[in-house]
């Protein structure tokens, strides 16, 4: 993270991005891979890292829970796409890594969206870094990886995939809004606008917070006509 984002005020930031989990045991609706029943998901939750590949829809959390995951770790966190990312960087990642872990004893978590998009000998770069220990590597994508992906790069991590949000996830997470932002969301939606919110998110829990965050900068404008109908809803989030 760079400084200008530190310089941001929480609340300037989208609600989607307000509402990252900062643990993995706060991510929500990834339980048959994170929970603590889970052989893995009892290791992440504890703070160890694991080289993965997260194959999943957008909008199921692999961005958040790499994110969360290098916090539970304590480890230094790395971001980058596939798409612009070149050698160049890959390597600077991995002298970053390195050097960390021999200063200070501090992991390095590199998180890699679209990673499918990597070149074999982009993806050959991470492989030292990888396997002596400088960069733990942690990379999304939407694609079968076993068809984008290199077997050397592959033998080295384990291939989750995460699951389109059910309705109970966004329940919890309509629960934690409504602390977040001290509001009710009976306030908001009626129920069958709600249950139009949860099918047009479609598994998605970006585009869930999203037309949410709508409702809600309408609400605080004026709470005139609230709690919202579909009707309503609807043209509030247009074609979203």
């Amino acid at each position: 993270m760079n400084l200008f984002e530190q310089s941001i005020s929480p609340e300037l930031r989208p609600l989607a991005e307000r509402m990252r989990p900062r643990f993995v045991n706060e991510v929500v609706g990834q339980d048959h891979i994170l929970s603590e029943n889970q052989p893995i998901g009892k290791l992440l939750r504890h703070g160890r890292l694991v080289n993965l590949i997260i194959t999943g829809p957008p909008g199921t959390g692999k961005t958040s829970f790499a994110r969360a995951l290098a916090n539970s770790a304590k480890a230094s966190f790395l971001a980058m796409n596939a798409v612009d990312a070149g050698v160049k960087d890959l390597k600077q990642a991995g002298e970053q890594g390195k050097q960390k872990l021999a200063e200070q004893g501090e992991k390095t978590l590199l998180f890699v969206d679209e990673i499918h998009r990597f070149n074999k000998g982009q993806q050959d770069v991470l492989l030292p870094f990888i396997e002596r220990g400088e960069l733990y590597l942690v990379g999304a994508t939407t694609e079968h990886p076993s068809y984008e992906l290199n077997r050397a790069l592959l033998s080295r991590c384990q291939v989750v995939q995460f699951k389109r949000l059910e309705r109970e996830s966004f329940l919890l997470l309509a629960k934690k809004i409504e602390a977040a932002e001290n509001l009710k969301r009976a306030d908001l939606l009626n129920d069958e606008a709600f249950e139009k919110l949860i099918s047009l998110a479609d598994g998605d829990g970006r585009k869930f917070f999203n037309y949410l965050e709508s409702a809600i900068e309408l609400y605080k404008i004026s709470k005139e006509n609230f709690p919202l109908d579909v009707e309503t809803l609807m043209q509030l989030v247009g074609s979203k």
